[in-house]
């Protein structure tokens, strides 16, 4: 071997020697915790597709990762499982939120929900349950699709919606998949699963320059700034529907779509209360469970649910007794218990919706007598409707505005059949007086 070949085979042992270190170091140290990238891809990939809300955890699952593990009950919720019916006597707060509110990265004890009906329970001695739906990378609008779809088995005695920055990100559609799964991706090669491939991959977001936002990016947040708004608006109309308490929490104090959406945001009304003063970014940023992920660790958890806990009540007390509660049930059709109030007015195979809300329901109705195809199309004017691309005949699903609108819209079928429709706030069914829950807890 001459002395070149010499020389090239001892730099390549000792580079493959450094490298070899390196990924050993990175892999156990993780100074970045680059095993966000591995732990979000697992979570993701398994998502089950849903025709309402896109996606939802699987569920009766477990997912174990290097430092925490998550344990999804039979609703697809993390913790224990539901009972059919509430036991008599709880008062039942429902925590809609995304990943924060899930509590990613730390164990279950840990997160806001346990911790919440801890200190509920600590303070006011009454019987308080908290029930945390929520999942990672879900926005406003899907968290008002999940509250139309399981308002009867969440059965809740107040909504409180825990409001991130990304809960106004318009999410992009992907094929196969439905609307808005944002990490459904074919398997990795085997390079981008290396270490010091995946620090690198760190490093750039950490301290890279972003590529300034092109006109149609903008315009996609604005319109998911509006979007967010809006169906915050709708599970106002929903919780005062059923009589139960609502509020908003947050505790970032850079919350685009408020700066932006004030007046918006004003005039419906919403019961906004922000952490951000009392716990300031500068105090709790230091919360995180890595550089490259913000997600609040334990004790940031714990910091906030401690002042939710202080503050929750007070935003509640106000709120209308609960009476009774909103039926929907967007899989399974309307069950004889419910009564349909008149709405809008047939026209053919059409219906015409009047002055529209954001957020109505659609059926189609098979002819009495001929063959029909198994899926109705539905069609809409004027263009530009959020309208679902095929109806399984029967079944109600749910139509998502772009905007509420007072001029009608006309809904048609392009396969026969008759389509019905109804604003699902015009859905009621009286509470059983054997189910009636205790009142909200007061200092």
């Amino acid at each position: 071997m001459a002395d070149w070949q010499k020389k090239l085979f001892a730099s390549a042992v000792s580079l493959a020697v450094v490298l070899a270190v390196s990924e050993l170091y990175l892999r156990t140290a993780d100074p970045l915790g680059t095993r966000y990238f591995d732990e979000t891809y697992v979570y993701f990939g398994a998502m089950v597709p849903d025709t309402v809300v896109y996606y939802h955890h699987p569920p009766s699952a477990t997912q174990t990762y290097p430092s925490w593990s998550v344990t999804f009950n039979a609703d697809g919720l993390r913790g224990k499982d539901l009972p059919v019916r509430k036991n008599a006597g709880v008062f039942r707060l429902l925590i809609l939120g995304d990943s924060v509110a899930f509590g990613w990265g730390v164990p279950t004890a840990q997160t806001v929900g346990p911790r919440l009906a801890e200190l509920l329970a600590t303070r006011y001695g009454s019987e308080v349950e908290v029930v945390v739906d929520a999942v990672g990378s879900w926005n406003s609008v899907t968290q008002l699709r999940e509250l139309y779809s399981r308002f009867d088995r969440l059965d809740p005695d107040a909504v409180l919606v825990l409001y991130v920055d990304n809960d106004a990100e318009n999410k992009p559609e992907v094929p196969g998949w439905g609307h808005g799964i944002p990490y459904a991706q074919p398997p990795r090669p085997l390079l981008h699963r290396l270490a010091w491939v995946k620090t690198l991959k760190g490093l750039s977001l950490l301290h890279g320059k972003k590529p300034p936002k092109t006109a149609e990016q903008l315009q996609l947040d604005e319109e998911g700034e509006h979007e967010s708004i809006r169906a915050l608006g709708e599970i106002q109309r929903l919780c005062q529907a059923a009589h139960i308490p609502f509020s908003v929490f947050s505790y970032q104090d850079d919350l685009v779509p408020l700066h932006r959406l004030a007046s918006e945001t004003k005039a419906l009304g919403l019961p906004w209360l922000d952490a951000s003063t009392d716990l300031p970014w500068s105090k709790i940023k230091g919360y995180g469970n890595s550089p490259l992920d913000g997600h609040f660790n334990g004790e940031g958890l714990r910091i906030f649910a401690e002042w939710t806990a202080e503050h929750l009540p007070a935003a509640f007390r106000s709120g209308p007794r609960r009476v009774g509660r909103v039926s929907r049930t967007l899989l399974d059709g309307i069950d004889g218990e419910v009564k349909e109030l008149p709405w809008g007015q047939r026209s053919g195979k059409g219906f015409i919706v009047p002055e529209a809300p954001l957020f109505f329901l659609v059926r189609a109705v098979p002819p009495d007598t001929g063959p029909h195809p198994p899926q109705a199309q539905l069609t809409g004017f004027p263009p530009g409707l959020k309208l679902p691309s095929q109806l399984r005949y029967g079944r109600w699903e749910p139509v998502l505005l772009a905007d509420e609108r007072s001029a009608p819209l006309l809904l048609r079928l392009a396969t026969p059949g008759q389509l019905e429709a109804t604003p699902a706030m015009l859905l009621h069914r009286p509470l059983e007086a054997s189910a009636t829950p205790a009142p909200p807890p007061t200092p």
